[in-house]
Formats: C-alpha cells, sequence, structure tokens
C-alpha cells in the first residue's frame, strides 16, 4: 500500500498522497482514514493510529469549503473533528478545521 521515498519520513500511496509517516523508530504509522487500508495490507500495527478518529488529514485541488447550511456540502462535513488538515495541492496552502465534525470552519495555516 505505502511506499517511502528515499531519504523521507513521509509514505505515500500509489496515487502520490500522502498516507503517514515513519516515526524515529522506523515503524510505519498511517493517517486515520488510511489505516484500515493499512491493517488489512498487514503493514500497521493495531496502535498505529496517528490521531483521533474523527481528526483526518484531507487533500484537494483548491480551497476547502467552509458550512454554510447549504450546499455545497462543507468540506470534511460530518468526518473531520476539530484539528482536522486539509492540504490544497494545487496552491501549495494548508488549513486546519477550528469548527467542528458538524459544521467545518477552515482556517489557514500556511502557504508554499
Amino acid at each position: 500500500m505505502g511506499k517511502q521515498r528515499s531519504g523521507s519520513p513521509f509514505i505515500y500511496d500509489d496515487e502520490n498522497r500522502l498516507i503517514g509517516i515513519k516515526d524515529p523508530d522506523g515503524a510505519e504509522v498511517y493517517f486515520p482514514r488510511f489505516a484500515s487500508q493499512a491493517a488489512a495490507d498487514a503493514r500497521v500495527a493495531s496502535d498505529a493510529a496517528l490521531a483521533a478518529a474523527d481528526q483526518l488529514w484531507l487533500t484537494g485541488d483548491g480551497a476547502p469549503v467552509d458550512y454554510t447550511d447549504g450546499d455545497p456540502a462543507a468540506t470534511g462535513e460530518g468526518t473531520a473533528g476539530i484539528g482536522s488538515l486539509y492540504t490544497d495541492y494545487t496552491n501549495g496552502k494548508l488549513y486546519v478545521n477550528g469548527g467542528t465534525k458538524a459544521q467545518p470552519l477552515w482556517k489557514i495555516v500556511t502557504s508554499a
């Protein structure tokens, strides 16, 4: 499932999405949304969750959508709890959810 680039602590899937890290001891730690795939692939131990189940690291093409009580649905609505991260890989921006799992509000952390 995961591939580590030479000299990098990061683990990527076949579609070049960041899915985990190697900890200082060399153990593979997968982000929660990929943990079940990693377990099925027999590459991760049962205690390899990086964060609470509602803390995700999402990626996408463009900025995330905030909760507005309408269409479109917010990015991560119902799944991404407070503290979840979102990477806009097109524009090189990182966001954190400062809202709730039910009503995500994405705040920019940094830009490349």
